[in-house]
């Protein structure tokens, strides 16, 4: 296992997520890593502009978690940009490792790109296993024995990525009003060229069954692990299920547009 010495990990965690901020700290201790913690943002009340660069995908901020959690990820941006570092990994203090997160983290040093998804959240580990095809990417080239592209239908969060110095520059003036969630990636291209991808397979996933959201607590959205086992179950697997059936879907319509023959695709997970 190589030890990605010089990468650069931030992880956002509230001052007094004790338990979060243990779970984290025991994974980078395992793997001997290095990070610093960035105090998450909780504000009182939220303000949004209607004066911004925005798009049809543009997401605005509908609460105080939300504004909170766009906070954090631009403080962590900033902190990038000020450091003069080509690269960071950014994490929130629900990721849940993979043994592979070193070796990975060690061969995007290596790599050029804007953002590269690590993990989607609101997926964990078990589920992963279920709905792995789902999502196909395109344009995929090898980072060390993973493969990094671009999704035909991203959907992602804010779990777990790698960000360079020119993403990160980029995202500060897409978003620098915290006017749009922090994962309102497809606004965010259109508006300021981001360029997203994503490795496979993942190498983070969210520990959503124990820690919850503070977001979703704050949409009125019922937690996973209040459902009865059997039910949560049942109904995680029926979704991921959809989700594969809708990758492949998006697959051949993809390739029946004619963009074949200009496509490296990759199914490897």
């Amino acid at each position: 296992m190589r030890i990605a010495s010089q990468t650069k990990i931030y992880v956002i965690s509230g001052v007094h997520s004790h338990e979060r901020r243990r779970f984290i700290k025991a994974q980078m201790d395992l793997f001997c890593l290095e990070f610093e913690f960035i105090d998450a943002c909780f504000p009182e009340t939220f303000c949004v502009s209607n004066q911004v660069c925005s798009s049809a995908f543009a997401i605005p901020v509908s609460g105080k978690a939300e504004y909170g959690c766009a906070q954090s990820h631009q403080m962590a941006y900033q902190r990038l940009v000020d450091s003069a570092l080509d690269m960071a990994i950014v994490l929130e203090d629900d990721a849940e490792l993979s043994s592979d997160f070193p070796n990975v983290a060690y061969a995007l040093q290596q790599t050029d790109y804007d953002l590269c998804m690590l993990g989607q959240s609101k997926l964990t580990r078990d589920q992963y296993k279920h709905a792995k095809y789902y999502y196909p990417i395109y344009d995929a080239r090898r980072v060390g024995d993973r493969w990094m592209g671009r999704s035909i239908s991203p959907r992602y969060g804010n779990v777990g990525y790698a960000i360079s110095n020119r993403g990160a520059q980029k995202l500060l003036r897409a978003n620098s009003g915290c006017n749009f969630v922090a994962d309102n990636w497809a606004n965010f291209e259109l508006t300021h060229g981001l360029v997203l991808e994503e490795i496979r397979p993942l190498v983070v996933f969210e520990d959503c069954l124990r820690f919850g959201s503070h977001i979703d607590d704050e949409r009125g959205h019922c937690h996973v692990e209040q459902l009865s086992k059997e039910n949560a179950v049942f109904r995680s697997r029926l979704y991921w299920l959809a989700k594969s059936l809708k990758g492949h879907f998006d697959l051949a319509v993809f390739l029946l547009r004619g963009r074949a023959d200009r496509t490296r695709r990759s199914w490897k997970r």
